[in-house]
Order: C-alpha cells, then sequence, then structure tokens
C-alpha cells in the first residue's frame, strides 16, 4: 500500500506545492467575485460552458484557498446543482490529507485518525450526494474517484466510471489519469489492467494518448520505490522511446483548443522525454509547458519546480525565472 498512499498523498495535498494553481488563468478575479457576491447562478452557468481544462484549473485553485470553506458551505445549501460539490468535496479531501500528513494510520495520533475519517468522510458524502443528482457526470464522477480512492475502495466506481467514458464521444483526460492510478496494479493485483485500458481509449481516441504515458512513469516509480537495479533507465529503452514518439505525434490534445488539457499532456511528455535523455523532444515540451508545470509526475523527483529546471538544465534552456 506505500506506492497508492504516496500517490493520493501528493496528488491530493500535494497541490500545495510551488506551482502556481491558478496556472495563469485569466479569469480566476471574475469567478472569485461572483463566489463572493453569491452569484452562484451566473458562476454556475459559466462553469459549464467553460472549457474542462479550466474546469480543473477553477477547481484546484479554489479548494486551496483560505475563504474556500466559507465559500462552498452556503453555496452547496443553496444550489441544486452538482458544481458546489466538485470544489467542497475537493477542498475536503485535501483537508483529510492535511491532517493524515502523508503517513499510515498505524503511525497517527488518534486525534488524526479522527480528523482524517471526518474529512474523507464527509469528502465522500457530499460527491455520492451529487452524484445522485447527477449520476452521469464525469465530473463529479473524477471527485468521488478520489475520494473513495483516498478513504475506502474505489473498484466499483471505476468500472461503472470506465463504461461511461467508452461510450463518451468527448475525451476527458482528468478522469483518464485518475483512472489510470486506480487500476494500477498495485491497486487491485490486475497485471497491467491499467496499459490495457490506456490503449483501448488511445485507440477511440488519440487525445488519450498521454494516459499511456502515465502509466509508464507509473512503472518508472514503482521501479524506483523498489529499488529495481537501473530502475532510473525505463525511459531509455527504445521500445519505450520509439512508442513514447509516435503517440507524441498523433496526440491530438497536445494541440487541441483545451491548452490546460495540453498542458497535462505536455508535462507527462516533457518528463518522459527528459527520463529517456531525448533532449531535442524534451526541450519541445518543456518550451510548450513553460512556467505552466504541474505537480504531476514532477514531484515524483523533488519538488516540482526543481525536478522541471533539472529537466530545462537537460535541454540547455536554463532554469525558470521569477
Amino acid at each position: 500500500m506505500l506506492k497508492p498512499l504516496v500517490y493520493w498523498y501528493v496528488r491530493i495535498f500535494g497541490q500545495k506545492t510551488d506551482h502556481d494553481p491558478a496556472l495563469g488563468y485569466g479569469r480566476i478575479a471574475e469567478f472569485e467575485g461572483w463566489l463572493r457576491n453569491r452569484d452562484w447562478p451566473q458562476f454556475e452557468a459559466t462553469f459549464d460552458a467553460i472549457s474542462r481544462g479550466e474546469q480543473e484549473v477553477l477547481i484546484g485553485y479554489f479548494a486551496v484557498q483560505a475563504d474556500a470553506e466559507r465559500w462552498f458551505g452556503p453555496w452547496l445549501r443553496a444550489s441544486s446543482s452538482p458544481i458546489p460539490a466538485l470544489f467542497e468535496g475537493r477542498r475536503l479531501l485535501i483537508r483529510a490529507w492535511k491532517a493524515r500528513s502523508g503517513l499510515t494510520i498505524d503511525y497517527l495520533p488518534q486525534s488524526a485518525v479522527r480528523k482524517w475519517q471526518r474529512w474523507g468522510n464527509q469528502a465522500v458524502n457530499v460527491l455520492q450526494q451529487a452524484r445522485d443528482i447527477s449520476p452521469r457526470d464525469l465530473r463529479v464522477r473524477q471527485e468521488l474517484l478520489w475520494a473513495q480512492a483516498a478513504t475506502g475502495d474505489a473498484w466499483v466506481l471505476a468500472q461503472e466510471t470506465l463504461a461511461l467514458l467508452f461510450e463518451s464521444e468527448t475525451a476527458d483526460l482528468p478522469l483518464g489519469m485518475t483512472l489510470m492510478q486506480i487500476l494500477n496494479e498495485k491497486w487491485f493485483g490486475e497485471d497491467e489492467l491499467d496499459e490495457q485500458v490506456a490503449r483501448a481509449l488511445a485507440s477511440r481516441n488519440p487525445a488519450y494518448n498521454s494516459l499511456l504515458v502515465s502509466v509508464w512513469v507509473e512503472r518508472w516509480l514503482s521501479a524506483m520505490q523498489e529499488e529495481v537495479p537501473f530502475a532510473d533507465h525505463y525511459f531509455m529503452q527504445e521500445h519505450i522511446l520509439d512508442e513514447l514518439r509516435a503517440l507524441a505525434v498523433t496526440d491530438t490534445c497536445l494541440t487541441g483548443a483545451d491548452k490546460y488539457l495540453a498542458n497535462i499532456a505536455a508535462n507527462f511528455y516533457a518528463f518522459a522525454f527528459f527520463k529517456g535523455r531525448e533532449k531535442m523532444l524534451a526541450s519541445k515540451y518543456l518550451l510548450q509547458v513553460r512556467d505552466k508545470y504541474l505537480p504531476e509526475p514532477w514531484q515524483y523527483e523533488s519538488s516540482p519546480r526543481t525536478a522541471i529546471n533539472s529537466a530545462r538544465r537537460f535541454a540547455k534552456l536554463g532554469n525558470l525565472t521569477g
């Protein structure tokens, strides 16, 4: 259970790292004004109209703000939309992980265990209610998967959600990334199930190509944690590099209109080509990312900024400034 524990701590509480959670998004103040003025119908209508990537930025940003609890509670009680649950569920889960500090239950004092359980269960309850309102909303399912994976068993929900994902005409990369971790062999003992599903999704829609890269990052991380000899050479294998190059060429997410989803994919390609010592291609995707780096996957090396600067020096781009 060590790897899943580390993963979910980093994935959820790790949002409070050295990256910019707003990612330069220009409408933060506009949405914050609606929250402060309790103009929830305007917030919800505009939120539904923006891209999936923009929605992810807003959820991640507002969930870690100091006023989040004061904003989300009244909104959740007043609204019949599932949208406030996306924000409140994420906030509660971050709070639960902060109480747990990335440790196993055995090493926690009882007061911390109670906080972890209370806030984690509250997150699940809030999101389950939102799923009841909108059972096919993939955004709600992603947040609920996070909560259930961190606090209990997400396998049944993962299976149901995968079926919906295969039915959907539109790619949902954030949900796909979450599902890949839940399907990882370290969770359920299904050898390479995550890779099989990633390949199936990518074959249907090349906007999912980077899911396979995320699976390989998991393989690399497992080998590193298990101290496998030459584990850091995983991405230097020729068959991995060949497929990685082919995936990047055909990945429609990288060049799509949603620049925030493109940024998720570009971070993974930049990391993989850096680990594979492919200087030109690492440089290409690092230039696409620029200062909009994400915690994943860089934080598996060290702090995200330290790791991406290491990659930038390798690609002869120099450290980020500012």
